[in-house]
């Protein structure tokens, strides 16, 4: 029986995994206007990757925490002490650790171009400044020129592909 149990439990978590997929799939879908096979396979492609994404996302808010709880108090200490300073000082390593935290950020994850299909990583500037939701980026491809929409994936895979 306890077999049994097991068994079923891990159909289930598979099961849960796909279901999982198909959601991210539909949501992908939804988010295009005109989808083609290829488009199909860049949803696919960025689903594989969803998880490196997802630890990356998870130790930036570990990190962005604690230091949105050191400004706050920066603000409290100026409010209550009068302590200016304080809060002009973490303005600037705040301004410091925004960059660096998106140098960073663009380092690590590449583009799907909807047009052309081809991965690629942008130059800091146009990442930095594009606008974007959460798992796209306004940009313009390097191969066909195309500006658009372009799905966010593990710059990762860029390295293993030696792109």
């Amino acid at each position: 029986i306890d077999q049994q149990e097991q068994s079923l439990k891990e159909e289930v978590e598979e099961r849960e995994e796909k279901l999982i997929k198909i959601n991210d799939l539909r949501s992908g879908l939804k988010e295009m206007k005109n989808y083609s096979l290829d488009s199909i396979g860049d949803i696919a492609y960025k689903m594989s990757n969803r998880d490196y994404l997802k630890k990356f996302r998870t130790i930036s808010l570990l990190f962005g925490i604690p230091l949105a709880l050191l400004q706050v108090t920066s603000i409290v200490l100026w409010i209550m002490k009068g302590w200016w300073w304080l809060f002009v000082i973490w303005l600037v390593l705040s301004m410091i650790f925004g960059i660096l935290f998106s140098w960073m950020y663009v380092k690590n994850t590449a583009y799907i171009c909807p047009q052309c299909h081809k991965i690629f990583q942008p130059r800091f500037k146009e990442a930095f400044f594009a606008n974007h939701t959460p798992s796209t980026r306004k940009l313009t491809c390097p191969s066909c020129g195309h500006k658009g929409f372009c799905v966010e994936v593990s710059a990762k895979e860029l390295e293993k592909n030696g792109k």
